[in-house]
């Protein structure tokens, strides 16, 4: 990650807001409806909201590992007490050396918790700041 974004992440982290990586920019975040991935089957998570995250390395990864640059994308996030758990398979990691995207950065006001991970709303949110990010700025990107 390039030393700039390092630091407004870190800033933009500690002062309290949420991040939600996308493959494209937007000025406004609509509800989508959440999939999950339970016993090989894919179901809806919850009712559609706009998903964000106080960790921007998720976002990051989000918006990195997307259907439009990778082919198959086997990856994913998981966060446990140790901590944060980012993966991709080395076909995916690789893939995605030329991906890009978006983080969108939003104050947490009218965000619900669901876990220390995710927070969600279920109306359309206004957007703060976006941020172009590659795969340069990827952080901590286990392969498995």
């Amino acid at each position: 990650m390039s030393p700039q974004h390092q630091t407004i992440f870190a800033e933009l982290q500690s002062k309290g807001y949420l991040f939600h990586g996308s493959t494209d920019a937007h000025d406004t975040l609509k509800p989508r409806q959440a999939y999950s991935t339970v016993s090989g089957v894919r179901v809806p998570d919850d009712k559609p909201g706009v998903h964000t995250t106080p960790d921007y390395r998720i976002a990051i990864f989000m918006a990195i590992f997307n259907d439009r640059y990778i082919k198959g994308v086997h990856c994913g996030f998981s966060v446990t007490t140790a901590g944060v758990d980012l993966h991709a398979s080395r076909d995916s990691f690789e893939q995605a050396r030329g991906s890009k995207g978006f983080v969108h950065v939003m104050k947490p006001d009218g965000f619900i918790e669901r876990n220390s991970s995710e927070y969600i709303s279920y109306s359309a949110v206004g957007v703060a700041m976006v941020i172009e990010v590659d795969f340069t700025d990827l952080v901590d990107v286990r392969i498995v």
